[in-house]
Order: structure tokens, then sequence, then C-alpha cells
């Protein structure tokens, strides 16, 4: 399983706008291992319901400095959040 080497790092200098939809994209339960997910300074305007329901175990979720106006209904979804 090498899907990663196909993603480029992200840096401060991206404006990015939005979860990109690649995210999800992986093989069925690739993203379900997933336990910390840091998207702290990259200009987010939106972050898409699909994070509660293709990352259920995640227990870390910081989009701390970006520019969300809310957060999923369903991110109550995420019952290992610490």
């Amino acid at each position: 399983m090498n899907h990663l080497n196909s993603i480029a790092p992200i840096s401060s200098s991206c404006i990015i706008h939005q979860v990109s939809p690649v995210l999800f994209d992986f093989e069925v339960n690739f993203g379900m291992t997933m336990k910390a997910l840091r998207l702290v300074g990259i200009g987010l305007t939106v972050l898409p319901d699909e994070i509660a329901s293709q990352l259920i175990n995640l227990e870390i979720l910081s989009v701390a400095n970006n520019h969300l106006t809310r957060l999923p209904d369903n991110l109550y979804q995420l019952t290992h959040l610490r």
C-alpha cells in the first residue's frame, strides 16, 4: 500500500480553500485507520462532512488558524476525539 507517495507535502505558502477530495479517495478502509489529521493554517474555508464518516477512528483533529465559519454537523460521530 504505497498511496502516500503521490501526495505532495503542503507548505505554508499554499493557498487552500477546501480539503482535497483525494483524502477520501483512498482504497476502502484506508482512511479508517488514520488517528490524527492536522490541517493547521492552510486557509481552509470548508471542512467536508466526509471527515466524520470516513475517518471514524480519528483521535486528533486540528484545524486551527483557518477561515472556517462552521464545522460539519456530523462531527459528533468522531467519538474517539480527545
